[in-house]
């Protein structure tokens, strides 16, 4: 049997979770203390460093096809972003009701993506696909799903002229 053994950044936040190290503090350890203070999270992909949300519903993958991935990267790149600018995160990933402000308190979004038909199930109104719009201090942009824009050459230009307004 092989060990697995890396040194990217991505890959050992999702093996190590934990503390390697705790350290005792007035009976209780220092994780035990830092989790009863953490408040409940949702898993998402990237670092969310810029405060950029993209918000999805894929139950067939955690995030994306492998196809939706690449084009996903792409599309980040080309907007002078990386993986650890952003934070991806797929509703259909959580049993809790996912809403607009529980998402906000934890993102602290300043730009918030909708990728696909989510914007019922968030409590928030229908704005018209692909015009940005401004909600609470955040910009805003309702878009079709990756996989869709995987499939239709013109529902991936609309995305793109919106997207590089925002």
């Amino acid at each position: 049997m092989t060990s697995l053994t890396t040194k990217n950044p991505t890959a050992l936040r999702y093996f190590m979770e934990e503390t390697l190290y705790p350290v005792q503090i007035t009976g209780k350890t220092e994780t035990q203390q830092i989790a009863e203070k953490a408040p409940v999270g949702y898993h998402f992909l990237g670092g969310n460093s810029k405060h950029i949300l993209f918000l999805v519903r894929n139950k067939a993958h955690a995030f994306f096809s492998p196809t939706a991935h690449e084009a996903f990267l792409k599309t980040i790149q080309a907007l002078a972003l990386s993986l650890e600018d952003v934070a991806v995160f797929n509703t259909s990933t959580t049993a809790e009701r996912v809403d607009m402000d529980r998402i906000c308190s934890f993102f602290q979004p300043k730009i918030f993506v909708v990728a696909g038909p989510i914007s019922n199930d968030l409590g928030l109104p229908d704005y018209p696909l692909n015009t940005p719009t401004h909600q609470d201090g955040i910009k805003l942009l309702y878009t079709f799903s990756f996989e869709e824009m995987l499939t239709d050459t013109q529902k991936k230009k609309l995305f793109w002229q919106a997207i590089k307004t925002l």
